[in-house]
């Protein structure tokens, strides 16, 4: 079953919008995989320590005879991805102390549950690197991080430090409230790439070449069975709109005389593109032939595959008169971002959804709106919590 779960976690070839897509897809690969398996979503069974509660295992398989069990957690940053041709905004979970603790509560179920069964499993798909990654030393979750090649033995014990965390409205769960977890069996945290989700391509290579005042970095790439050599943009000096490129795989195209198609694109054949021409913003362009068309004549143009930068703050903290709140639930509800040459943005609380910093005018195609170097306020939506960020 183990070698089958690999297999099929390394073909995973999308993102998923929830968990619960994840867990059908796994259940429905698994279907695929095994003949006459029987396969059942949230198997209930007799809570052993209350008769009167039922808790629910993911995935119940069971295949001549053996019954195996698999738990499964999906934590993701807050990205845009595309599924089935779906714009689809992923969840930013990010709280790693409970995504752990979460992790732990399930490898707890598989030790307690009362069905006797010849393996088990718990699964967690994460597009967050500091999961396999691990926390900072004197991080609050320390203790029971599930970092790569962490080793938990049998008996390990895990300490909840939280002060509000015996508050009944507590965001803890209630397992954790009164009693630490501790592990009857030997455990070690495995980490696996699935290079198939989400992208096509990886890095294989990356290489640092010293210049005239700046270090060129080329890289090596692997893209749908291909090999590419890339370089990355130095720094670009200039501050005219039409001359800034924020595309990844671009092609850049600057003429006196205006044109409608550009090309040079053979590695993005059959790719949706972005662009910036003239200064303008453009979207789902197609490549077809190695050229995209335009829906007007341009002289500048830069075009390649659209990303998002994103930042987030570390969570705010502040002295009131009572002391510190670094430990104490707040909300933040305005915010103030200083831009230096930037045509805006959006932001939110953690979590929430991204609003606009302002309302740009009117664009005019081919004449590119100017930049701006000031102060933007913005009011926003929140909820209170522990550790409050923006992003």
């Amino acid at each position: 079953m183990k070698n089958i779960l690999n297999n099929i976690m390394q073909n995973l070839n999308r993102p998923f919008c929830s968990e619960a897509d994840f867990q059908h897809t796994l259940a429905w690969e698994l279907h695929k995989e095994i003949n006459n398996a029987e396969i059942l979503l949230e198997y209930p069974t007799l809570n052993p320590d209350d008769e009167t509660k039922t808790i629910y295992h993911d995935i119940y398989i069971k295949v001549n005879g053996q019954i195996h069990l698999i738990e499964l957690k999906y934590k993701t940053k807050g990205t845009d991805v595309k599924i089935f041709e779906q714009n689809i905004k992923l969840k930013n979970h990010s709280a790693h102390d409970l995504g752990c603790c979460f992790f732990w509560l399930d490898v707890k179920r598989l030790e307690e549950t009362p069905v006797k069964y010849s393996s088990s499993y718990c699964i967690m798909l994460t597009n967050d690197g500091l999961y396999p990654k691990g926390p900072k030393k004197n991080t609050i979750y320390e203790n029971f991080s599930i970092g790569d090649t962490r080793i938990y033995t049998a008996g390990s014990k895990f300490k909840i430090n939280y002060k509000d965390k015996d508050n009944p409205k507590s965001y803890w769960p209630e397992e954790t409230r009164n009693n630490d977890m501790e592990l009857k069996n030997n455990y070690v945290c495995q980490w696996k790439s699935c290079d198939k989700i989400g992208t096509q391509w990886q890095f294989i290579s990356a290489c640092s070449i010293p210049s005239k005042g700046y270090d060129e970095m080329w890289f090596l790439i692997r893209r749908d069975g291909k090999y590419f050599v890339e370089r990355l943009l130095p720094r670009m000096t200039s501050k005219e709109v039409e001359d800034q490129i924020f595309l990844d795989c671009s092609v850049s195209k600057k003429s006196t005389q205006s044109f409608t198609e550009m090309g040079g694109l053979d590695h993005l054949e059959g790719r949706k593109v972005s662009a910036l021409a003239d200064g303008n913003p453009l979207t789902d362009l197609s490549v077809q032939d190695g050229k995209v068309l335009f829906p007007q004549a341009v002289c500048t143009a830069h075009v390649g595959l659209a990303y998002q930068a994103g930042l987030c703050t570390l969570p705010v903290s502040f002295e009131t008169s009572e002391g510190s709140m670094q430990d104490r639930r707040r909300r933040l509800v305005k915010i103030t971002l200083k831009m230096l040459d930037s045509r805006g943005g959006a932001a939110a609380a953690e979590g929430g959804k991204p609003e606009e910093l302002y309302a740009p005018a009117a664009e005019v195609y081919a004449k590119a709106p100017p930049l701006q170097t000031r102060d933007f306020c913005k009011v926003i939506s929140s909820s209170h919590s522990v550790f409050p960020t923006v992003e």
